[in-house]
Order: structure tokens, then C-alpha cells, then sequence
């Protein structure tokens, strides 16, 4: 919600053919409002893999090593994170980072 009153200019989808106003409010997005790292585990790791529609595209934002060291480890040190990513792309999905 805080996005959406302070910060309505990253999420302007007037640009594009056929739409108006906020990207929020288009039906095709389905909005989540969690721990990422948790959400994709939870989803794409062990026996859970296909209980959730695979993307097509994910994109995640590169962190800097060198001011959250212990997260940047968490997330690309070949545990579990890492691990769920290719399991939650389609055959055609693209992972952006």
C-alpha cells in the first residue's frame, strides 16, 4: 500500500499498449507480500516441486557482498535458495540477477 501512495511512478504501466494507470491493478499480476528466500524454498525445494506454477521470468535484485556478507552467503552459497531457482523456472525460463 505504501508503494502504491508514495512511490506510484514504479508501478506506472501507461506505457504499455492497452493499459492505464498502476501495474497493480492489472489481473494478470498476482502480488506477494513475503520473504522471498522463504517463499521460494517453501515452493521449489525437496518433494513441494510442481505443487506451484513455474515462472517464466524471475529477477532478482544483485546484492552487494560486501555490506550484507551473511545474507549474500545465505542466498548464493549453493544451499537450498540457490537450489530452488531452476526448479522454479518453466523449460523456457529466464533467470535475470
Amino acid at each position: 500500500q505504501l508503494s502504491r501512495e508514495y512511490l506510484p511512478q514504479w508501478s506506472d504501466c501507461s506505457m504499455l499498449q492497452g493499459k492505464n494507470g498502476s501495474c497493480f491493478e492489472d489481473p494478470r499480476v498476482e502480488l506477494y507480500c513475503e520473504d522471498a528466500f522463504a517463499w521460494f524454498i517453501d515452493r521449489f525445494s525437496g518433494d513441494k516441486i510442481g505443487t506451484t506454477e513455474p515462472f517464466d521470468v524471475i529477477i532478482m535484485d544483485a546484492l552487494d557482498p560486501q555490506i550484507q556478507k551473511g545474507f549474500v552467503d545465505a542466498l548464493y552459497d549453493g544451499g537450498p535458495f540457490l537450489h530452488s531457482l531452476p526448479k522454479a523456472m518453466g523449460n523456457y525460463g529466464v533467470l535475470i540477477a
